[in-house]
């Protein structure tokens, strides 16, 4: 009857929170907070992304949700060439990668109880309504404001970077997700949004097309076992970090570390080569 959401942003976790208190489960936070984040943390987070869910129901069922980002078709060696230094793409249309996220919320809705509709709303209060701008996001603003300016100028205040305590809206943003709500994920890599990032790849020398959109799966697995100190533990497999976590932790098992302070000096040490 209690459950705890923790996120990179505040906001973000109280989303996660509310979809708690109206009877969702853990995967229902859990895709409010990735929503939320997409809002409150973009230099972080959001719909263009990629990312993994692991996932261990009350019935015993078990989920390792892959929805890593793939590269478009036409992003060949010989393009790659053709652009010149990656530096160089990193930042335009070109080096944009097939979103994985709104494929990942798709697959993980099948473990939801509440619809996607109730999951997004938090998300799109926030973007329209706006929210109070913290430090980091200033800071980010002010680190990034040339490449900004010039790719995402919507991320600023006149061309000028936020300063913390100030509100911020991104209406567009809410327009998106009010769309993903009403018409499912396939509005992403199929409907009126993939036909909208078509057409502006297009306009701007981008590599991605509506196809590489359909193409994308968000991929089922089974979660890899470890154990640590007796205790079971569920990590995604290859391509992200999960068996090098395991491995860590079972060569921290030779070691009493709790005889250790946190600041010990051995410990970190310890940690450090594990």
């Amino acid at each position: 009857k209690q459950g705890m959401v923790t996120a990179a942003h505040p906001l973000a976790a109280r989303a996660g929170a509310e979809i708690l208190e109206k009877g969702g489960n853990a995967v229902d936070a859990a895709i409010a907070v990735s929503l939320a984040l997409g809002v409150v943390e973009p230099y972080a987070s959001g719909l263009g992304g990629e990312g993994y869910m692991v996932a261990v129901m009350a019935d015993g069922r078990e989920i390792a949700i892959d929805f890593r980002s793939t590269a478009p078709a036409l992003a060949t060696y010989e393009n790659l060439g053709k652009a010149g230094e990656l530096s160089k793409v990193r930042y335009t249309p070109k080096g944009y990668c097939v979103a994985g996220v709104p494929a990942g919320i798709g697959k993980a809705l099948e473990l939801a109880t509440l619809p996607l509709e109730v999951l997004a709303a938090p998300a799109i209060r926030l973007a329209e309504e706006g929210f109070e701008v913290n430090e980091t996001f200033s800071k980010v603003n002010m680190d990034r404001w040339e490449i900004l300016r010039e790719n995402a100028p919507e991320f600023l205040k006149d061309e000028m970077p936020w300063a913390a305590g100030e509100i911020f809206r991104n209406r567009s943003l809410a327009k998106t997700l009010r769309t993903i709500a009403e018409q499912g994920v396939e509005a992403f890599y199929s409907g009126e949004l993939a036909d909208s990032l078509d057409r502006f790849m297009r306009k701007n020398d981008g590599w991605t097309r509506k196809s590489d959109l359909q193409a994308y799966r968000a991929i089922a697995k089974s979660p890899i076992k470890g154990s640590y100190r007796g205790y079971e533990i569920s990590v995604p497999g290859s391509p992200v970090g999960g068996p090098r976590i395991l491995a860590t932790l079972n060569i921290l098992e030779h070691f009493n570390l709790a005889m250790m302070s946190w600041d010990d000096p051995l410990a970190i040490h310890i940690m450090q080569e594990a």
